[in-house]
């Protein structure tokens, strides 16, 4: 992909100079015939652990590679951080009654609790200052709804999810959501609900260390991420009116799973595997020309917090930030894009730190 602005492109070749340890294939989204489930699923954990490796290697690499090129990085560019307290919490996914809502308004023929047992649980990383306010951050990781959770989502964001605590002063809850293919739409949305349903109810209250106010918790989410936490907002709306959801932000959102940039839909490769992807993460029954999965298709998007989204203006992968923002702003709700001289996943060091400050500004209004 070549970029006009002559700086990224510098980065992004300097980028792509650097071996990084791809998978080698492509991962199976779907089980081979006669395959067991058992062996799948091993398959399936080994490709997304060299993908996962890929992706922190990579965010190592570009911010070599920035330091290198333009004498700085993003950590140099960020406002010093205030000491902060890690650590973790698990959250029970359950078919609660307060979701039943959510299974409405799905597409006909979509179980809310696709593959449910009981018992199953999320893992959630807690960052948060030592004097913590009532409000709370509910963040989802990017990873095409496959990859980039565990482990993998602290580090690749390590730097963004530190800016959210320590600019805004509210507990950051990076959600580690279950993945497609073996937890297909909707699971994830789900998972959002159901922590937004025990940070209401007070359930988490001890776990993250302070309580927590209903009326300042703010979503937020990164490439699939954001199109999670678009939906879990817009079934929130329908499922609890009366409180609200402060905020929503977006990060290179990926609004348009029916559609991509031109430069990948002219692909016939490459637009094949991210239709065997996307077959993957919506399975066989979900249309991806539902507002539910592609929301940028929607003419307007009432009950919806007030938005912020970041896009890359060389985005070579996801679309549809601004058409979101108009359906928000067509309901009534207010809504700003704006564009960063990045692609999906590069950008130059002062437009990744110009837009932390732009989301943390805009999250700390609202918080």
């Amino acid at each position: 992909m070549i970029v006009p602005d002559a700086r990224l492109q510098r980065l992004l070749d300097a980028v792509r100079s650097e071996r990084v340890d791809e998978h080698d294939g492509e991962p199976p989204f779907a089980r081979d015939v006669g395959e067991s489930a058992e062996s799948w699923r091993r398959r399936v954990v080994a490709a997304r652990a060299i993908a996962d490796a890929a992706a922190v290697a990579r965010r190592a690499i570009v911010d070599r590679a920035a330091s290198r090129l333009f004498g700085v990085s993003l950590r140099d560019l960020l406002p010093g951080a205030v000491p902060l307290i890690r650590g973790e919490l698990r959250v029970n996914v359950t078919a609660a009654d307060e979701l039943g809502d959510l299974a409405g308004g799905l597409p006909d023929g979509v179980e809310a609790f696709p593959g449910h047992s009981a018992g199953e649980v999320v893992r959630v990383s807690v960052t948060r200052p030592e004097t913590a306010s009532g409000a709370v951050i509910v963040r989802l990781h990017g990873g095409a709804f496959w990859m980039g959770g565990g482990a993998a989502s602290d580090q690749v964001d390590a730097l963004l999810i530190d800016a959210l605590a320590s600019t805004t002063g509210a507990t950051v809850l990076n959600v580690d959501h279950r993945l497609a293919p073996e937890h297909p739409f909707p699971a994830a949305i789900v998972d959002v609900m159901c922590v937004l349903r025990d940070l209401r109810d007070g359930s988490l209250a001890e776990a993250i260390g302070h309580d927590v106010d209903p009326a300042r918790i703010a979503l937020v989410g990164t490439s699939s991420g954001s199109n999670i936490v678009t939906a879990a907002a817009m079934a929130d709306g329908r499922a609890n009116p009366a409180h609200p959801l402060a905020a929503l932000a977006l990060i290179v959102p990926s609004m348009l799973l029916n559609d991509a940039p031109g430069g990948l839909r002219r692909n016939p490769v490459a637009w094949s595997a991210r239709q065997r992807q996307l077959r993957g993460y919506l399975g066989a029954v979900v249309d991806a020309d539902s507002p539910w999965v592609s929301p940028g298709m929607a003419s307007t998007l009432p009950g919806m917090p007030p938005t912020f989204a970041a896009i890359a203006a060389y985005d070579e992968v996801a679309m549809g930030g601004h058409e979101v923002c108009r359906a928000i702003v067509s309901a009534g709700s207010p809504a700003l894009a704006r564009e960063y001289i990045m692609t999906h996943t590069v950008a130059l060091p002062e437009e990744e730190a110009a837009m932390f400050g732009d989301i943390t500004s805009f999250l700390g209004r609202h918080l």
